[in-house]
C-alpha cells in the first residue's frame, strides 16, 4: 500500500512539474541553447589558428624582346633589330590561406602560388612602362581621344599582356611556404626559413582568364586546426560576414608579419564571373594586397568564401573600395577540376580543435563551467601547438574557471533547478503556484482514497477470515458425520429460527434405528449402524400461541412428524404425541409446559394419513458450535413434490424418562 501511495505521488509530481506544453507548465531544467551566431571575440579565437600566411619565393630571370606600340591601331609590333631586356627575379609574393583539413591541406587563391603570377607581374610592369613612354609622344588631342574609350583601352592592355607572355622568356624557380605562427623571426627571409614548405596539390594557371582562382597546397603537419565549411548557396545580400587575412597595408612596421587582420562587413552585391558560371560575392569589408586567399566567414564561424579580388587600382581613387570573394561552393568545383594528376583528391574535414572549441563555447554560454573546461582542454590538447591553438583555448579556460569561482556555473541538476527558479518571471510563478496547489490537492485526494481503500481491504479480510472459519466448521461437521455414519441434516431457514426453543442438553442420548417394517425406512435404508455421540443442545419446535387440548393415552410417548402448511416452507416440525396410557398429543398452537428431559430409545416412523404436505426447503447452517440441527442417524430424505407429500408417513419418536 505504501508503495502505491509513493508511486501515485511521484506520478502527480511528474504530471505537474514536467513541462507537457509551453503554455501550461514549465521545465525545471532549462534546455541548452545552440549557438546561432558567434560574437566577434568568439569567432576570432575559433578561426584565428586556422588562418595562415603563405609566401611564394620566386628566383630567376625574364628576357623581354623589343616591341613597339601603335596607339592609332591599338596593336603591338615586334622590333627584331633591338636588344632583348633581361630582368632578374628575386621576389617574395605573399598571400593568405585557411586550413581545410587537419592533415595539412590549405585553401588559397591560385594567383598566390602560381608561377603565372610572377610572369604577369613582370609583363604588366614592362607593358605599363612602355605605355607611359609611348603616351609622352602623343599630342593632347590624341591622348584625350584614346582615354575616352575605356573599353578599347582595357582591351589594348590585355593585348599587350598576352603578347609579352608569349614572346618573353622566363627562367624561374619558385618555392611555396606556409609561415610557422610560432616563429619569432621578424624579417620575411627568417620567417621563410622557419616555415613549412608546401607542395602544390591543385592550381589553375589560367585564373586571370576565367576567374577560377582557387588552389590547394599541402604541408607535412598533423592535427591542424582546420575549420568548418559552410553552404555558400545560403548567403544573401545584406548578410554579415567577417574576413581574416594578412593585408600588406596593415603591416605597420613589418615586425608583426604573423599577426592576422580581422575585418567585417556585409554582402553588398553578387556579380557574375567572367564565364557567368558562378556568382562572386561583393563585400565592403576592408582588404588589400596580401588578403588574397583569406577566408570569408559567416556569423556561425563557417567558411562561405575565399577573398580573391579588390577594386581595380586605377579606379580606387574614384570611390569606395570593395572586395570580391569566390563562394566556397565554386571553389570546391574549381579544385576538383584543377587537382594535379599526381595528387589525391582534396577532402574538406573539420579538425578536433574547431569541434571541441565550438562545443566549449556553446557549453560556456549555457554556463556549464566544468564541462566547458573539459572541452577547451581537449581543443588545446588535440591540436598542433605550432598554430596558436593553446592561446585561444587558454583565454576561454580562464573564463570558465571564473564562472565557477563566482558560483554561477551550472554543472548539476540542483544548480540547474536553482538557476531556473531565479530566472522565472511573474507569470511563471503563477503557473508554479497553481501547479503546486493542484499537486497538494491531488496528494490529499490520493491519501484519502488510500485510507478508504485500506479500510475496505481490512473489512474484506475480516469477512474472508469469517468465511474461512465457517468453512472449517462445515468441514469439521461433515467429517464428524462421515466418521459416525451420520449424514448432515437439512438446512434450516433463518425465518424459522423463531419457532425453535433451546432445551437442556441430554445426557448421552443413544440413537437407535427404526423398525425395518416401516415402509418409509424400506425406501430409505440406513447404510451404517447408528453411532453413539454427545449431542448438542437439542431444539424442539416452538409451539403455537394457542394451547393444545391434551389427549391421554396409555401408549409410550412418541414424537410425531406432522407436515404443516406454511407460506415460507421450513423443515418439518416435530411435535410430541403420547400413546393411550402415558402420552399427550399437543396441537401446534399452545405453549408447551416444561417437559422433563427424555432419553431417546428408538425412532420409529408410522404412517399418518390425510395430512397437509410441507414443501421441502433448505435453511442456512448456523455458524456457532451449538448447532440447532438435530443429528439424526437416518439419511436425508429425497425431495418430493407437494402432491406426493400428502401420502408420506409421519415419524414417531419414543422417549423414556431419565
Amino acid at each position: 500500500m505504501k508503495n502505491k501511495i509513493l508511486l501515485s505521488i511521484i506520478l502527480a509530481l511528474v504530471f505537474f512539474l514536467v513541462k507537457p506544453s509551453s503554455s501550461l507548465a514549465f521545465s525545471l531544467q532549462k534546455p541548452d541553447e545552440p549557438i546561432d551566431k558567434l560574437t566577434q571575440e568568439e569567432l576570432v579565437n575559433l578561426a584565428k589558428p586556422a588562418v595562415v600566411r603563405i609566401i611564394q619565393h620566386v628566383e630567376g630571370q625574364a628576357t623581354i624582346y623589343p616591341f613597339d606600340l601603335d596607339f592609332s591601331t591599338l596593336s603591338v609590333n615586334p622590333l627584331p633589330a633591338g636588344e632583348p631586356m633581361v630582368i632578374p627575379i628575386d621576389e617574395y609574393l605573399t598571400g593568405s590561406g585557411v586550413i581545410i583539413n587537419p592533415n595539412g591541406f590549405v585553401l588559397t587563391n591560385s594567383h598566390v602560388i602560381s608561377y603565372q603570377t610572377i610572369k604577369l607581374m613582370i609583363a604588366g610592369e614592362v607593358g605599363m612602362k612602355m605605355v607611359n613612354q609611348k603616351a609622352l609622344t602623343l599630342s593632347a588631342e590624341e591622348g584625350q581621344k584614346i582615354t575616352q574609350d575605356k573599353e578599347k583601352l582595357t582591351q589594348f592592355g590585355e593585348t599587350i599582356l598576352e603578347y609579352l607572355l608569349k614572346t618573353s622568356k622566363f627562367e624561374i624557380k619558385k618555392s611555396v611556404f606556409v609561415l610557422n605562427p610560432s616563429s619569432i623571426g621578424e624579417k620575411i627571409e627568417e620567417l621563410t626559413q622557419d616555415g613549412f614548405q608546401a607542395r602544390v596539390v591543385s592550381v589553375n594557371d589560367d585564373f586571370y582568364k576565367n576567374n577560377e582562382d582557387a588552389a590547394v597546397i599541402k604541408i607535412e603537419q598533423k592535427n591542424l586546426p582546420s575549420v568548418k565549411m559552410g553552404n555558400s548557396d545560403n548567403v544573401k545580400i545584406g548578410d554579415k560576414i567577417f574576413v581574416f587575412g594578412y593585408p600588406s597595408t596593415a603591416e605597420f612596421n613589418r615586425k608583426n608579419l604573423l599577426e592576422a587582420t580581422f575585418t567585417q562587413g556585409s554582402i553588398s552585391s553578387m556579380k557574375d564571373s567572367e564565364q557567368k558560371d558562378f556568382k562572386i560575392f561583393q563585400t565592403d569589408a576592408k582588404v588589400s594586397k596580401g588578403s588574397s586567399g583569406g577566408p570569408l566567414f559567416n556569423e556561425k564561424g563557417e567558411v562561405v568564401g575565399i577573398v580573391t579580388y579588390q577594386t581595380n587600382e586605377f579606379e580606387q581613387d574614384s570611390g569606395d573600395n570593395f572586395a570580391f570573394a569566390i563562394p566556397i561552393g565554386a571553389a570546391r568545383k574549381i579544385i576538383g577540376k584543377t587537382t594535379l594528376p599526381t595528387e589525391p583528391a582534396v577532402s574538406f574535414e573539420t579538425g578536433n580543435f574547431y569541434t571541441h572549441f565550438f562545443n566549449g563555447l556553446e557549453i560556456l554560454r549555457n554556463r556549464h563551467g566544468g564541462k566547458a573546461i573539459a572541452e577547451f582542454n581537449l581543443a588545446a590538447a588535440n591540436s598542433n601547438q605550432n598554430f596558436a591553438a593553446k592561446e585561444s583555448a587558454d583565454a576561454y579556460l580562464k573564463k570558465s574557471q571564473d564562472l565557477i569561482a563566482a558560483g554561477n556555473s551550472i554543472d548539476n541538476t540542483w544548480e540547474a533547478v536553482k538557476d531556473r527558479i531565479k530566472s522565472l518571471d511573474r507569470m511563471a510563478w503563477v503557473i508554479v503556484g497553481a501547479s503546486f496547489l493542484a499537486f497538494i490537492i491531488l496528494v490529499i485526494v490520493i491519501i484519502f482514497l488510500s485510507k478508504r481503500l485500506k479500510k475496505e481491504e481490512k473489512e474484506i479480510n475480516v469477512l474472508e477470515q469469517n468465511l474461512v472459519q465457517e468453512q472449517k466448521e462445515i468441514n469439521s461437521l461433515e467429517k464428524n458425520v462421515s466418521q459416525g455414519g451420520i449424514m448432515p441434516a437439512s438446512k434450516i431457514n433463518p425465518s424459522a429460527m423463531d419457532s425453535f426453543v433451546p432445551q437442556p442438553q441430554a445426557k448421552n442420548p443413544v440413537l437407535k434405528t427404526a423398525s425395518t417394517a416401516n415402509p418409509f425406512l424400506k425406501a430409505n435404508p440406513v447404510s451404517k449402524p447408528p453411532a453413539t455421540y454427545k449431542s448438542s443442545p437439542s431444539m424442539v419446535p416452538k409451539p403455537p400461541a394457542v394451547k393444545p387440548k391434551p389427549i391421554i393415552s396409555n401408549m409410550n410417548p412418541v414424537p410425531k412428524v406432522v407436515p404443516m402448511t406454511n407460506p415460507n416452507p421450513v423443515t418439518p416440525i416435530i411435535k410430541p404425541v403420547f400413546n393411550q396410557s402415558k402420552s399427550i398429543q399437543v396441537s401446534p398452537t399452545p405453549t408447551p409446559k416444561k417437559i422433563e428431559p427424555l432419553k431417546m430409545e428408538s425412532i420409529s416412523v408410522k404412517p399418518i394419513l390425510n395430512k397437509t404436505p410441507v414443501e421441502s426447503t433448505t435453511s442456512p447452517i448456523p455458524k456457532n458450535e451449538n448447532s440447532l440441527i438435530p443429528k439424526i442417524g437416518a439419511p436425508e430424505p429425497e425431495k418430493i413434490s407437494p402432491n406426493a407429500a400428502a401420502n408420506l408417513p409421519s415419524a414417531e419418536i419414543t422417549f423414556s424418562k431419565t
